[in-house]
This record gives structure tokens, sequence and C-alpha cells, in this order.
């Protein structure tokens, strides 16, 4: 096994081979099953198959989901239906309904009600789940040992909603050739030499007009400082793995501010409307060019 170093209350991603017979684990272990699922939470000895209190995960429907939570960060519980249907994970919504209440209950996965942020359940990774992705599958993780943090006062919820909403927004479009999270994009800033200039919510890449068109996207909810964005501007302008940065603002105050504090920016950054995009096709979105003040339709972008 190999942790990156840091802070103890961190993991930089985990990669893991496969658990020798000997090993004992407990509380939120796994083995497999012999239909190939993965038995859970308990005690796993050499031998043994089932053991009391135990559930078996899925590798077609449990698994899916389960990393869709941790890459969402936090995700509403119909924006999760709406991911697990789109892949074609679920088709039955009360399928889904029993999975995730079951996912929930056997601590995989936290629900949280935060009504000022949303009306829907808001669900994070749990501890139990981290150990079965990134201990027992070595799926990349950057975060906290116990999951993401939920606060009261629903910090940071709202924008990981906003940009899960982007996400969806392009899948339903068909124009989405690749997705690459907020969690990936940490990985790989904190463990190879390729890194990108700052952790940026995605990397996106659009099958727009007959060319594939690949760029960071910032999802800006709630507007910074000036001293915030000035250091902004010096990350994006020494970015040397993209050429391109889409910023979607939330509201049309913050796109009027992003235009003043990114004007004349030494890198290509676009800049839209979130609230565009449920709207119109991708290649339709009308973004401004930040050093040019340039309006473009996002196929159009040079």
């Amino acid at each position: 096994r190999q942790r990156a170093t840091g802070s103890s209350d961190r993991i930089a991603a985990i990669w893991m081979g496969a658990w020798h017979a000997r090993n004992v684990l407990r509380g939120a272990a796994a083995g497999s099953a012999m239909d190939g699922s993965v038995v859970a939470r308990g005690e796993v000895r050499a031998g043994m198959r089932y053991f009391k209190g135990a559930i078996a995960l899925s590798p077609t429907q449990d698994l899916p989901l389960l990393r869709q939570v941790m890459y969402s960060k936090y995700v509403t519980q119909t924006q999760l239906w709406q991911f697990m249907r789109h892949s074609g994970y679920e088709l039955s919504r009360g399928s889904f309904w029993w999975r995730v209440n079951r996912l929930a209950d056997n601590g995989f996965i936290t629900r949280h009600l935060l009504p000022m942020v949303h009306y829907d359940p808001i669900f994070a990774i749990a501890s139990s789940g981290l150990v079965y992705l990134v201990e027992n599958l070595g799926t990349p993780y950057s975060g906290p040992e116990t999951g993401p943090e939920m606060r009261r006062d629903g910090l940071g919820v709202a924008h990981a909603l906003g940009v899960n909403a982007v996400h969806l927004d392009l899948l339903r479009s068909r124009a989405l050739v690749s997705w690459e999270n907020e969690m990936e994009i940490r990985c790989r800033n904190e463990l190879t030499a390729g890194k990108y200039a700052k952790d940026y919510d995605a990397i996106v890449t659009l099958a727009l007009g007959g060319r594939q068109l690949r760029f960071a996207l910032e999802y800006e909810r709630t507007p910074k400082t000036q001293t915030e964005y000035d250091r902004i501007v010096s990350l994006l302008e020494s970015e040397r793995n993209l050429d391109r940065v889409l910023y979607l603002a939330c509201t049309r105050h913050i796109h009027s501010l992003l235009k003043q504090r990114l004007w004349r920016i030494r890198q290509r950054v676009l800049i839209g409307l979130a609230s565009d995009l449920p709207k119109t096709e991708p290649a339709e979105l009308e973004v401004v060019d930040a050093q040019t003040l340039q309006v473009y339709r996002l196929v159009d972008i040079p």
C-alpha cells in the first residue's frame, strides 16, 4: 500500500493490491463473495464466505453509486438518481431508493437534511464507503479519512450541487466526451509531475461542431475579494497543461464581476452563465472572452 505523505487526516490517493487471505479486517472491510459481489462490514477471515451482519455489495450497482457520491463530494438524492439513470445503472426508482437507504443504514454513505441549501436529502461518502473504494478497489482519493465534513451552515455544499447540475446538463446534451472531476484533479496535482495550475472544479471535453474542445471548468457561485482574484489570475496565467478555462457564473452580478476581475488576463478565459446551460445546447452557449471582452458561441471559440 502506498499512502502519500501529509497531514494525518488526509488520504492523498491510495492504491492497494488484493487483500491476502490471512488478513483480518474489522469494521468496514471487504472480501470477495462467490458471486463476484463484495462482502463488507463486519469481520472477514480466510475461508469465510458470508458472516453475520454482512452485506454483499454489487460491483454493477453499488460500486458506481458509491463512486459517484465520492466524486460529487455532496450530491442530492435527485441528482444521484439522475446520474445513475443516465448511466444505465438504475432503471427503477424504487430499486434506487432501496439501494441508497441500504448503503446509508450500513454506514457507506451519510444522509443529511439541509433545508437552507436544498429540499432534497444530501449524501456524502462515509468512512466505510472510502475503505471499500480506496483500500479495497484502489480508487484514487484525496480528502479526510472520514469523508467530507458536513457543516450545519452548508459551507461548500451548494457549490458542489451546482457543479453536479452543470455535469448533468452536459450529460443530457450528449456533447460530453469526458469529465475529470475535482477529486481526480487533486490526486493528479498531489502525486504527479504533470500538474494543473490549480484544483479546478472539472476538466471537460466536449464534442462541438466536428471538433473536440477541452477546457478547465470553474463554477463561480459566490464573489471573491480582489486579493483572491489576483491570486487566481496569477495561477491561471501559469497554466501549461490547458489552453482554455470556462467560468460559469451563478448570477449576472457574478458574471459582471468576473469580467472586471479577469479582464486582460494572459490566458484564454471564457465567462458564461450557468443558468443558460439548461436552456441551450453547449455549442450555442454564449461566452465572453475575458481578455478581449468579445462575445462568442462556445462552438466558435478559437
